[in-house]
């Protein structure tokens, strides 16, 4: 049951949450400008067409095995919240991680492999052949990223979110130097090449968001209760908040898989992922600080009062993101970008330009899908995600399936974005509905989702005392 809170808790403010959201964003924002920076290497190569195709199709295959990694941040935030035993979560943790890169090294190195790039994907042997390696070099990363999580996780509750972003501040320069090295040493970076980058870049990454989290949960108070747990070391409490945001994150990174076995079936495959792999960072990178409202929702907002306000500063973010990827997307500009930056040839550009426009409808899509989806993990509404998860991928799959067969000479880059726009639209419209009956009818000045002491609620509005 929602509980009364008391008025010792002050109103949340637009500044209080740029605070939070700020770092949040630099952090989201750095990390999706990774691809850009591979893709500076990778476009340059002797052959790069096979090159990003591999790499990005290896890329799609290790996020898909490590989507569950990619939740524990959030999963260890919440779980802080509500004064688990931190034991439990990094143990659960640490055994998704290594479970996950288990799967992507099989994938690598045995006939697992071949199942996958020949049947669920069907890929050019010579583009399989190379992801797999790459894959090899990245079977190091799942463990890397669950420990990146839970340190994630102790940083974000204590609000020192300033640490997320210096720790990719870190892996994105590492990236950007090995890059410029290997296009000093050569014609461009071969995908293998990029991959070993990618795993050192994460490793350093890790060791320092975990070695900083360490050092900074000392002086906090709510982190400090991992030394204090309210309740008994057990792994179930843990799963049950992760199961469904892994489900949710399972087809998030497995509409990636499935864009791509679409694409595989379009009369030029390897061009088709060739044009996803540069038209995908690029929705990343002009979207990523915004899907970072999920994180904002689930550790700001106390009462229902707060969240006009949350609502209001995500609409001015939206609007402005909006803006700027207009004034990006429009000529000369994104004829620059894409070949100054990426070094693409003509007809590459030609083929990923016209997709570019898509990109304006994402930020007030992404938006209202991650404010909507904090606030059903906050109302205990978590069923929802893993009802409407496989639906939205099956629909996906079926959409880009019917237009493959219809039209084979389809552009590949289009394609792939209209899919994955209209699936995020998809769960913006359920997420919010089901939200609004869910929170219909209850006092203004009522606590959000999970109940916390008062003395947690003025810890995380004391900016604004």
């Amino acid at each position: 049951m929602p509980l009364p809170l008391t008025d010792s808790v002050p109103a949340l403010r637009a500044r209080d949450i740029a605070r939070v959201h700020l770092p949040l964003a630099l952090n989201a924002w750095l990390v999706t400008l990774a691809g850009p920076v591979l893709n500076a290497a990778l476009g340059r190569s002797r052959e790069p067409q096979l090159q990003l195709a591999a790499f990005w199709l290896a890329f799609t295959v290790l996020l898909v095995c490590q989507s569950a990694c990619l939740v524990l941040q959030q999963v260890t935030a919440a779980t802080l919240r509500r004064h688990e035993h931190f034991g439990a979560v990094a143990l659960g943790g640490l055994l998704i991680g290594a479970v996950s890169g288990a799967i992507v090294w099989c994938i690598a190195a045995t006939p697992l492999g071949t199942f996958v790039f020949h049947t669920l994907i069907p890929t050019p042997e010579r583009t399989a052949a190379l992801a797999r390696a790459v894959l090899a070099s990245l079977a190091i990363v799942p463990p890397l990223v669950a420990l990146r999580g839970l340190a994630g996780g102790v940083a974000l509750t204590s609000r020192r979110t300033e640490l997320l972003a210096l720790a990719t501040v870190l892996r994105v320069t590492l990236l950007a130097a090995s890059g410029a090295v290997v296009v000093g040493l050569h014609a461009g970076g071969t995908a293998i090449e990029v991959g070993w980058a990618l795993a050192t870049a994460t490793a350093a990454e890790t060791l320092f968001l975990a070695a900083a989290a360490l050092l900074f949960r000392e002086i906090s108070p709510i982190a400090r209760a991992v030394r204090e747990p309210a309740h008994p070391f057990t792994l179930a409490p843990v799963f049950r908040l992760a199961l469904p945001l892994a489900a949710a994150s399972l087809v998030w990174t497995s509409a990636r898989p499935v864009v791509g076995a679409i694409l595989g079936r379009l009369a030029n495959p390897e061009l088709a992922q060739a044009g996803f792999g540069v038209v995908l960072p690029l929705l990343l990178v002009s979207c990523a600080p915004l899907w970072v409202f999920l994180d904002v929702t689930l550790v700001l907002p106390r009462v229902r009062g707060d969240v006009p306000t949350l609502l209001r500063f995500a609409a001015g973010t939206a609007l402005a993101f909006t803006l700027g990827i207009a004034v990006v997307t429009l000529p000369p500009l994104r004829g620059l970008v894409l070949q100054r930056a990426f070094g693409l040839t003509p007809a590459l550009q030609r083929y990923v330009l016209p997709a570019l426009g898509l990109l304006v409808l994402e930020p007030f899509i992404l938006t209202t899908r991650a404010i909507a989806q904090a606030l059903l993990v906050r109302a205990g509404r978590t069923g929802l995600l893993l009802a409407l998860s496989p639906i939205k991928l099956a629909c996906m799959l079926g959409a880009g399936l019917l237009v493959a067969w219809l039209a084979p000479q389809a552009n590949g880059a289009v394609l792939a974005l209209a899919l994955f726009v209209g699936g995020d639209l998809v769960d913006a419209l359920i997420y919010s509905a089901a939200i609004l009956r869910a929170n219909s009818g209850k006092g203004e000045r009522r606590e959000l989702g999970a109940p916390a002491t008062d003395a947690v609620a003025r810890e995380l509005h004391q900016d604004a005392a």
